[in-house]
């Protein structure tokens, strides 16, 4: 393996950042208060008020259900040490469970008749002397939309990724590979990773052919990195400098995923709210996820569109569609 591929993992940090346990402890308490909320008051104490249930209470319980259910998956991100990703859905919690919750609101005050006052999360709470537990459940769930949407916006802003799970490994870049493997490869050794035995097993070499630019030579692992990276494309063609065989890069094995751009871009535009776009590309708790929220009420299914649209997600094992 070249030196600058491994000086490039070799200095991956794996501590957690301060905004990670920010993340974590913020979305933890905002998930599970803002679904406790959510159930209780709509299914335990709206009964005993002897009012009539219409559509809004129960649009709102799902607003604020799916409110919730993002913020643990914020939560699951940020223990996952993927900063950026647990930004995204905090912010999405915030949209669904306060703006959309205000929109519902406006909307049917102008259908009922009465006067919507607005007024900011959690200010509610500042006057009421001796609340329930319940209210103070309230109060904390409304009260987190503020850590919630700065943390959210310094994640995504930062984009701070730590730890190989979900984030990527930084790519060499194509002059320093070239040149750490030229001298390996215009010479007679091949190069050789140790086994667990006492075997040494012979690191395939490709010659990479990158139109306007010199072609350089790099291991599997090395390409697989530049295809991360968005350096080698799917039909950019490498030779085998073993053999001379000649293939597109999405016929090597490891390098791009078994499946396919387009049909992941379909999906997600079609039935992106149902989750099915993330179960296609193995990522089955996000799948679970979006199809519980049926994709955040649509705020979901928007933003991973637009990811798939733009090549920024890959599949489970980190590898780009073809």
């Amino acid at each position: 393996m070249n030196n600058a591929f491994a000086e490039s993992v070799g200095s991956k940090k794996t501590s957690v950042s301060p905004l990670l346990i920010a993340i974590g402890i913020v979305a933890v308490l905002r998930g599970f208060t803002t679904i406790y909320w959510a159930v209780q008051y709509v299914f335990v104490d709206f009964p005993t008020y002897e009012i009539e249930a219409d559509g809004f209470i129960y649009f709102s319980f799902f607003t604020f259900f799916a409110a919730g259910i993002l913020s643990l998956g914020a939560a699951f991100f940020a223990l996952r040490r993927a900063a950026a990703f647990a930004g995204f859905a905090l912010l999405a919690s915030v949209l669904i469970g306060d703006a959309l919750f205000r929109i519902i609101q406006l909307v049917q005050s102008q259908i009922d008749g009465w006067t919507y006052n607005f007024e900011l999360p959690g200010v509610w709470a500042l006057g009421w002397e001796n609340p329930d537990f319940l209210a103070v459940v309230a109060a904390v769930s409304d009260f987190s939309f503020y850590p919630a949407l700065i943390l959210g916006i310094l994640a995504v802003v930062t984009q701070q990724r730590s730890g190989d799970n979900l984030g990527k490994v930084p790519a060499p870049s194509p002059s320093a590979a070239f040149n750490s493997s030229e001298s390996s490869v215009a010479g007679s050794t091949p190069i050789a990773t140790q086994t667990k035995g006492t075997k040494m097993a012979e690191i395939k070499q490709w010659e990479v052919m990158i139109p306007g630019a010199a072609d350089a030579k790099v291991d599997t692992a090395s390409l697989a990195m530049w295809a991360q990276a968005g350096t080698v494309k799917a039909d950019t063609m490498v030779k085998e400098i073993a053999t001379g065989a000649v293939f597109p890069a999405r016929q090597i094995p490891g390098v791009f995923s078994d499946k396919s751009y387009i049909t992941a871009l379909l999906i997600s535009l079609f039935l992106g709210a149902l989750g099915i776009d993330r179960f296609y590309t193995g990522h089955t708790g996000l799948g679970i996820g979006k199809l519980l929220t049926l994709g955040g009420c649509g705020i979901w299914s928007l933003i991973d569109f637009i990811l798939f649209a733009m090549r920024k997600v890959n599949d489970s094992n980190g590898r780009p569609l073809q």
